[in-house]
């Protein structure tokens, strides 16, 4: 089998979620084929990815043009969206095109739509993984733009176009895609470290948009 598999680059939770997927595939499939596109550094995909891969170093989807870690450039991220769907069928086609000559049994995207609608297009089967995708955000965001609305119809059509959206929780509740598939949480198994900490105290760290202070103090 030969699975051909996009992994975004915004940020390292799309590979966190992706990884330990793709390893437990190579410990019941040993022997087969994958494929990699991501433009994430190349040792930290090592570092999670344990089955032997081929990389294709390049990004199919930006998500959105941030600041930092937790702020959002607006204006960036609806220029770059209006460009990326500026010749959508073009986009579709030569997405398609690739995947044919690459030749795999199925595409998994986290969470690049492009991949979908290409393989789509090609008549490969495809899955998406991932606890968001970009149409409910870009939804979320932009519904009020009067250019939105087209690039949002397109955005479902690929999301929708795959066998199924494997939704990993905690996730978006996701209505408006009609193929979720919701899985339990996904992680890696790691190593436990002992903080000296008594079997009654529990710490929870949550990492950016955060509206509210979290209370150190207790």
């Amino acid at each position: 089998m030969h699975l051909f598999v996009d992994i975004s680059s915004h940020g390292f939770g799309h590979l966190a979620i992706t990884a330990p997927v793709l390893n437990a595939v190579s410990e019941i499939i040993p022997d087969f084929r994958l494929t990699i596109r991501s433009s994430l550094p190349a040792a930290k995909l090592q570092q999670r990815i344990k089955a032997p891969y081929t990389l294709i170093p390049q990004a199919t989807d930006f998500g959105y043009v941030m600041i930092d870690a937790t702020s959002i450039n607006f204006a960036a991220s609806a220029a770059t969206y209006r460009q990326a769907h500026a010749n959508w069928p073009a986009r579709v086609a030569d997405e398609a095109r690739f995947l044919d000559n690459l030749k795999p049994d199925l595409v998994l995207s986290n969470v690049s739509y492009l991949p979908l609608a290409g393989a789509a297009a090609a008549g490969i089967p495809a899955l998406s993984l991932c606890s968001l995708n970009w149409a409910d955000l870009f939804d979320h965001y932009f519904a009020d733009q009067p250019w939105a609305t087209p690039i949002h119809a397109e955005m479902l059509a690929a999301y929708r176009s795959a066998q199924a959206f494997v939704r990993v929780t905690p996730g978006m509740r996701m209505e408006a895609l009609g193929n979720i598939q919701p899985v339990g949480p996904i992680a890696a198994t790691g190593t436990r470290n002992d903080l000296g900490l008594n079997d009654d105290k529990a710490i929870l760290i949550a990492m950016g948009g955060i509206a509210h202070r979290l209370p150190v103090e207790n």
